[in-house]
């Protein structure tokens, strides 16, 4: 069921990365329930996994909105800066 689901080792932002394999973990867990999701995060190596439990962290001190805003803006402004 979980292979279906990518890893996102392709993205090279390590941020941009967990933020997406976050947000699958959840979206697996909410249709699947919490035993596929935890197969899902399963696949990944300690040193991805501490940085998806890292974000994870930071979720639940600041919510997922306020997260999600000041990803969206660091994003920006990085893009901003590159221009």
């Amino acid at each position: 069921m979980t292979t279906m689901y990518g890893n996102f080792n392709e993205i090279r932002n390590p941020t941009l990365r967990s933020w997406n394999r976050i947000n699958t973990y959840l979206n697996i867990k909410e249709r699947f329930g919490k035993v596929v999701a935890m197969n899902y995060l399963k696949k990944f190596k300690k040193k991805d996994l501490f940085s998806i439990f890292t974000m994870m962290k930071r979720i639940d001190e600041e919510g997922f909105e306020n997260v999600r805003r000041s990803f969206i803006r660091e994003r920006n402004d990085a893009n901003r800066t590159r221009l």
